[in-house]
């Protein structure tokens, strides 16, 4: 056995043949290659198998899930990786391949840390196939009864699945869903949450890094978290794979006889129901570490435990307590769909074993022990299908490269697809850049012109070419990029509004024990951190100190060792704040560990919650790190960023006039390194427009509006093009409220996004026509934009976000004209978290298709443009349709269906200001 350690992962060959055996004489041994790449997750396994050979040699990797297969002979290989399966990927003489699970485009967020205590989580997601056949996620403490459910859009969307866990639900969590249960569209846009059902506040696994998945966000209890995911998995059927036959119901160790967990051999009768097999996986425990010795095989029979071996035996260990999946090459398990196949699981060394048992819950088969069928159950297992010949590929050698203001991106696959690139696939707007129409083995991608200073996600897919393949994309990558070259870390601008804090970079020299504040933070706890400069190979990001620590253990000390009590720091700061008002609380936080700490043991997060004067002074303080008021605290997940300064920020709304924010550092057990700062801490008052946050709305005042929302939508509804430009300028603020003030019953407007990302309202690509300014408005910042006042008026170009808060407290409804690609997705988001989809009756189409099909938009019809000649008013009034359409001014309209005057009412001085 080899044995090595690759950027804290250890790598394990099984004493196969690395190469192949020498030719004849004279001949030379051909150079081995090597295969290198990520599994994208701590805790994950990655296991290698050779054609003919089976397993060759496997890594269990921690941080990011690096890994790194030296020694191979030249030729193709498959790879397995948290269930999926890299297929048909070669090697090359002299040469190494790169293979990358952790840039797979598909929903699979690493749970390496766990959220603040909430009862609800949700997350966004774009599906990437026609059904969820999976939800899993991490449960780190406690037994919780929970229900599941799926919405398009967002968390107002329409409910397309729901469905209660069946039993408490504890640890790992797996729920399948029948076929047809969870139909998706790919491509769409979809929300996932995961609530408690008796009102116990419970906690969710979350990436380590917080913002891990680029097509989504976290939700807790219905509000969206900034920098955050959670650490789900939703099994989808875009792989190339189809699960055949599965039992999950898990039993663990059945002592007594029905169902006892010793044997010399397990197996498992099922249903082929496609013709070839790929992957079984089954759960037979394992040993405290990975060791050759322990070797399991897993074989295919046809009928049953004496029928015609149909693949294997392949060998390969229980890396985990979750089980083991051995993996066939396409072709190597031919089944017949229809016929019952024995999947068989023995000890290489004959020796007895524990193979877990299931519920009976696969009606077309049952558990076998020592050649005794066991009715009452099934093993802890599942089988995996091609679902078409030539449809298992899998990228590899993916590189891309951000260029000024676009992208180059190149990968291959193991034999001839048609590919295509989508820019932004989470976004309403996708673009797909088609490849070359011909098949080919090799994809190559270049994107220029992207507006300057924006963030993009691109996913490459790969379609295997031919009449079968051709309707299953193979997902390729996803990276992220930012046009104009990408920071390290994101820092916020600095902002004339930002609440000063003391000492926010720890420059004046912080020690651990001081709980007066006088350094501008308390510090309470046991961690005996302080603030430092350089150390341990980590520089303050900004300025010459940081607060934090670095531990390594002493000579012959034990590690790795758990320690009790848990260490950690709690640094407050007491602020003045105005109640009810949004702040957003910024640090940036590096936490990194060496050799077994699952990258949660050292830890940062934010807090924030309401105090009284003196609430973080001394023996205050002490009180309130332990009492229950800090477990109920505003906070973020828990971050772990294995070794890189990432800024994390927290949002929260003001309950009183005095607020403790801060950070949490913690420490759980002595590795061979341990390490977790914090710098550069920073409070500033949520800035509505750029941030596109709406103010948050009581429960009656929402009933109530959407009453009037409803009751406009039954009449005859007339809406006013731009608002009503007689009394103010088109798209601002003034003529959307004179229109209401007219009587209509809502408006039209433009959106349009600024160079730095602000959502406002314009209709022409130039200001020259309605502002007082000249030139084009593309690549112009919204502080640009509001230095250029509409035309005969002191009125600014709006935020989209102001006048979705005026549509909101008028009832209004709305006509969306989004007249750039891409806005999609974040004018859905606003919907969303503003409950505003019923305000919609007709969206244009162009840019906004998604939007305009999403089954919460219920759009009207328009009986056309109100005629400039009153007599022949009435006859349009009885057109089909249901809506009038009206240019500056709808009085005409209105008097014409007999409506009279309404009550004006002024702009609310709030949407003037600087939005």
């Amino acid at each position: 056995m080899r044995r090595f350690t690759v950027t804290g992962t250890l790598v394990v060959s099984l004493g196969f043949p690395a190469l192949a055996a020498r030719g004849a004489a004279g001949e030379t041994e051909p150079a081995p290659g090597a295969i290198v790449g990520r599994t994208g997750g701590n805790e994950r396994d990655c296991v290698l198998f050779a054609r003919g050979r089976g397993a060759v040699a496997f890594a269990v990797t921690y941080g990011e899930g690096d890994f790194r297969f030296d020694g191979l002979a030249p030729g193709e290989y498959m790879a397995l990786s948290a269930g999926r399966v890299a297929s048909r990927i070669p090697v090359r003489a002299g040469a190494t391949t790169r293979l990358d699970f952790g840039e797979d485009a598909c929903v699979a967020i690493p749970a390496e840390t766990w959220s603040a205590t909430r009862l609800r989580f949700g997350q966004t997601f774009v599906a990437d196939a026609s059904r969820i056949e999976s939800l899993s996620f991490w449960i780190p403490a406690g037994r919780h009864r929970l229900a599941i459910e799926f919405r398009e859009d967002g968390p107002s969307g329409r409910r397309i699945a729901a469905r209660e866990i069946g039993k408490p639900a504890v640890w790992v969590v797996s729920e399948r869903f029948r076929e047809g249960e969870v139909a998706v569209a790919p491509g769409r846009r979809y929300f996932v949450e995961i609530a408690s059902l008796d009102g116990t506040p419970w906690q969710i696994g979350t990436p380590g890094r917080g913002d891990a998945y680029p097509g989504g966000e976290a939700w807790y209890d219905g509000e969206p978290m900034l920098d955050a995911d959670l650490g789900i998995t939703i099994g989808s059927d875009a792989s190339g794979l189809v699960e055949t036959a599965a039992a999950r119901d898990g039993l663990g160790f059945v002592a007594e006889w029905p169902g006892s967990g010793l044997s010399r051999e397990a197996g498992q009768t099922f249903l082929a129901t496609t013709r070839t097999i790929i992957a079984a996986y089954a759960n037979a425990g394992w040993g405290a570490r990975p060791d050759p010795k322990l070797l399991f095989e897993f074989s295919l029979r046809a009928g049953g435990p004496e029928g015609r071996c149909v693949a294997g035996p392949t060998r390969l260990p229980m890396i985990s307590d979750w089980g083991a999946t051995a993996v066939w090459f396409p072709g190597e398990a031919a089944v017949v769909p229809g016929e019952t196949y024995y999947l068989s699981l023995r000890r290489a060394d004959g020796e007895p074993f524990y193979a877990y048992l299931s519920r009976d819950v696969h009606p077309r088969g049952c558990a076998w022990r020592d050649g005794k069928p066991l009715e009452e159950f099934d093993l802890t297992f599942s089988v995996r299908g091609e679902r078409a010949p030539g449809t298992l590929a899998y990228p590899f050698n993916v590189v891309w490269e951000a260029r000024g203001n676009g992208v180059a991106v190149a990968w291959e696959t193991s034999f001839p697809c048609v590919s295509e690139l989508l820019l932004d696939p989470a976004a309403a707007g996708a673009r797909a850049i088609p490849g070359s129409r011909a098949a080919a083995s090799t994809h190559a991608f270049e994107i220029a012109g992207l507006p300057r200073g924006t963030d993009y996600e691109a996913v490459g897919v790969s379609r295997p070419f031919g009449p079968e393949g051709a309707g299953f994309p193979v997902r390729t990558a996803a990276f992220r990029f930012r046009t104009d070259g990408a920071a390290a870390f994101d820092a916020p601008s600095s902002s004339a509004g930002a609440i000063a804090l003391a000492n926010p970079g720890f420059e004046d020299a912080l020690r651990a024990d001081k709980k007066d504040g006088a350094r501008g933070w308390t510090v309470s706890g046991n961690l005996g951190a302080g603030a430092t400069g350089a150390e341990g190979g980590i520089s303050p990001p900004e300025g010459a100190r940081m607060f934090g620590y670095v531990r390594v253990p002493a000579a012959g000390e034990e590690i790795p060792r758990k320690i009790d009590p848990a260490e950690r720091s709690l640094l407050l700061q007491e602020v003045a704040v105005v109640p009810g008002e949004t702040y957003v609380l910024s640090a940036l936080v590096l936490a990194r560990e060496k050799d077994g700490g699952w990258q949660r043991n050292n830890r940062a997060r934010l807090l924030a919650l309401s105090a009284e004067p003196g609430a973080v002074e001394g023996a205050a303080l002490r009180r309130l790190a332990a009492d229950a008021a800090l477990r109920e605290a505003r906070a973020t997940q828990w971050y772990s960023t294995d070794g890189k300064w990432r800024r994390v920020r927290l949002k929260f709304r003001a309950a009183g006039a005095r607020a403790a924010v801060g950070v949490e550092l913690y420490r759980w057990w002595a590795l061979a390194e341990d390490a977790v700062f914090v710098d550069a801490v920073r409070l500033e008052p949520l800035r509505r427009g750029p941030i596109a946050e709406l103010p948050r709305e009581d429960e009656a005042a929402r009933a109530a509006r959407h009453a009037r929302v409803a009751e406009r939508r039954k009449g005859t509804p007339v809406l006013v093009h731009r608002g009503a430009s007689r009394f103010a300028p088109e798209n601002s603020l003034q003529a959307f409220n004179a229109a209401m003030d007219c009587g209509a019953d809502g408006f039209e407007i433009d959106i349009r996004r600024s160079a730095d990302g602000v959502l406002y309202l314009l209709h022409d690509d130039t200001l020259d026509r309605t502002a007082a300014c000249s030139g084009s408005a593309r690549g112009l910042t919204y502080r640009e934009l509001l230095a250029c006042p509409l035309k005969g008026s002191e009125a600014k170009i709006p935020t989209l976000v102001s006048v979705l808060e005026l549509a909101r407290r008028r009832a209004a409804l709305l006509h969306l004209d989004v007249k750039e690609p891409g806005l999609q997705d974040d004018i859905a988001r606003l919907l969303d978290a503003a409950g505003m989809w019923d305000h919609l009756v007709e969206v244009n189409a162009g840019n906004a298709e998604r939007i305009r099909a999403s089954a919460t938009t219920h759009l009207l019809r328009y009986k056309g443009w109100l005629p400039d000649d009153d007599a022949h008013v009435r006859g349009f009034l009885e057109r089909e349709g249901e809506m009038v359409f009206v240019k500056e001014d709808p009085a005409r309209a209105l008097a014409a269906l007999g409506r009279g005057a309404v009550e004006a009412v002024p702009l609310p001085p709030d949407l003037e200001q600087d939005w």
